[in-house]
């Protein structure tokens, strides 16, 4: 801030403001404005004002102010942030691709292009069978899902802005699969022979076949019939 006096005083420069948290102060010789401790943060407050006086050395002194506005502008010093670090959800073993199982956000304090996000799955997804929209970060299953082949996956997730330099953070995404009764019952050895007497009563005991379910329970829950050819 510059001011001048027809009278040629030196003058002195002050700095009014109802602000008592303002970072910034002005140098009473020069008028320059000097930024303090703990400096600028647009997040807080986008728009500073205040009055800068500066008063002659006459007799009675006398003074003129001006009011100043700072816009402060952007910069990428936040990163996007999750809701929460983990994430967990259940889906169904045979939920058919397309299908959008949840949707991942992340929030950036930033403005303008500091604030547009991009989503991706950074990890655990070897086997391709999820992908996220990378504008609205949908979870959508890719492929054919089987959880007696895998039951749990674990994704991490990355949001990143389009800011210079680009910041970016990640959370992790749990996802179980639900049984469903897609695996018939299978009999061990497939053929077998006992040999009765003609008197045998209603009650027989037999041994040597097994019988296994690869769902879980409560769908693994079996009932046998014996058919005799």
């Amino acid at each position: 801030v510059d001011a001048t006096d027809r009278d040629g005083d030196m003058l002195t420069y002050t700095l009014v403001t109802s602000n008592p948290s303002l970072p910034i102060v002005v140098n009473a010789t020069s008028g320059a404005l000097v930024v303090v401790p703990p400096g600028l943060d647009r997040e807080t407050e986008a728009m500073l004002t205040f009055d800068v006086v500066a008063t002659d050395g006459g007799v009675p002194p006398l003074n003129s102010s001006v009011r100043v506005a700072v816009t402060l502008t952007d910069v990428n010093d936040n990163s996007p942030v999750f809701s929460q670090n983990q994430f967990a959800i259940s889906i169904a073993e045979n939920t058919t691709a397309g299908t959008t199982v949840t949707t991942l956000t992340a929030a950036d304090a930033d403005i303008g292009p500091n604030e547009f996000l991009s989503y991706s799955i950074v990890g655990g997804n070897s086997q391709g069978h999820f992908i996220i929209n990378t504008l609205h970060g949908g979870v959508e299953v890719l492929g054919q899902l089987d959880r007696e082949a895998t039951d749990f996956y674990s994704l991490t997730i990355q949001a990143r802005d389009a800011g210079s330099p680009r910041r970016s953070s990640r959370t992790t995404l749990n996802i179980t699969l639900l049984d469903i009764n897609d695996n018939a019952p299978t009999i061990s050895p497939t053929t077998a022979s006992a040999v009765f007497t003609e008197n045998a009563g209603p009650v027989l005991a037999f041994s040597g076949l097994t019988v296994s379910d690869a769902d879980t329970f409560p769908l693994e829950g079996l009932t046998a019939q014996l058919t005799l050819e």
